[in-house]
């Protein structure tokens, strides 16, 4: 009867450790998993933030190519400083929802406002 007991008893402890291994294994994963997420978003923010300079010194810039009196006159070259412009906001709108989907704001140009409206 002793013998029968031990057994079982040793049965069951084998295999509660056999399932609290494949569950710690499984969190393991999990974890390993969760982390790799976490560092493609950091990823993915600190490339929107780096990026985020350097459009706004060309749309600075194509701002003030647009106002300069040889490309006013210039048919074709105020179409491509528009279309530079374009494509210069569609890329700030790709970097706002980056930076939006990791839970961070993006930054835009100034806005006059008076104290108690802030």
């Amino acid at each position: 009867l002793a013998a029968g007991l031990i057994v079982i008893f040793m049965t069951r402890i084998n295999r509660n450790l056999r399932e609290r291994d494949a569950y710690l294994a499984d969190l393991r994963q999990r974890s390993a998993e969760e982390d790799h997420i976490v560092r493609m978003g950091l990823l993915a923010s600190g490339a929107a933030h780096e990026l985020g300079t350097p459009l706004s010194t060309i749309s600075v810039i194509l701002s003030d190519w647009r106002q300069m009196q040889g490309v006013k006159r210039n048919r074709e070259l105020s179409e491509d400083v528009a279309e530079m412009q374009a494509q210069i906001e569609r890329c700030k709108n790709i970097v706002t929802g980056i930076l939006m989907s990791s839970g961070q704001a993006r930054g835009e140009g100034t806005i006059r406002t008076t104290i108690r409206q802030f």
